[in-house]
């Protein structure tokens, strides 16, 4: 272990084995990592930084990816953590998903972010990427019967989609295409939004401002009742 990782693995990380590993769409992993690990202030929405391909050479940036937390359970000092991983290209994080195996051993952060629920509104509203499935999904096992909820996914293949652990998909599709920024505009052009709505967008960058600027400019929504985060952008590499 170099002196990166090292320090990194010092500041931050927890080793955990992976104990469960499906295909749940195509090129769409679940992992279930399980470790002694107790995260007692974890919020929903936050995510995790993981280590992959400890003990090879290369920049440790190249090797540190950001996964949502799907789902978070704790028994006495035993914590399982869920996380979905798309492996729809040939980047690090696609190699190491397709290639980790079970009682695999990973080297995870604790919980980190900002990206996470504010369930003092009572509506709620979900734009993203396949990408920011797992992470939504998460919002949603902490809203409750008096919330309601609406969203839209959108991808190049429905057949990436993949559903919740109680086989929900409550979002509707977008199939991308060249009026895909049209349709998703139309959409929250016709959103109801009042002072008790919040609005998540997560996916591709370039997709995230653009709602952002249309909400916050044209339909005046507050800055506070907003919350993007982009997780990832058309050739970049090692965004967060």
């Amino acid at each position: 272990m170099n002196l990166e990782e090292k320090i990194f693995t010092k500041l931050f990380m927890n080793k955990v084995a992976v104990i469960e590993k499906r295909e749940i769409s195509d090129n769409v992993f679940h992992l279930k990592l399980e470790g002694s690990i107790q995260f007692h202030k974890i919020l929903p929405g936050q995510h995790l930084r993981i280590l992959l391909f400890p003990n090879q050479k290369g920049r440790l940036r190249d090797r540190v990816r950001t996964y949502s937390i799907w789902k978070y359970q704790q028994e006495k000092n035993i914590g399982t953590v869920d996380i979905a991983v798309c492996a729809h290209t040939h980047g690090p994080g696609s190699q190491w998903a397709k290639q980790i195996d079970i009682n695999n051993h990973v080297l995870i952060s604790n919980p980190l972010g900002k990206f996470t629920l504010n369930n003092s509104k009572k509506k709620h509203v979900f734009i993203g990427d396949i990408s920011a499935l797992a992470h939504f999904y998460n919002f949603l096992q902490h809203l409750v019967s008096e919330h309601s909820l609406q969203g839209v996914i959108y991808g190049d293949d429905k057949n990436k989609l993949f559903s919740d652990f109680d086989g929900s998909r409550p979002f509707i599709f977008y199939e991308s295409s060249s009026k895909l920024n049209m349709l998703l505009l139309d959409y929250c052009r016709n959103l109801a939004i009042d002072k008790d709505t919040m609005i998540y967008i997560g996916g591709e960058g370039e997709i995230c401002v653009l709602l952002h600027k249309f909400l916050v400019k044209e339909r005046k929504v507050s800055r506070r009742q907003l919350k993007v985060k982009p997780f990832w952008m058309i050739n970049k590499t090692g965004l967060e």
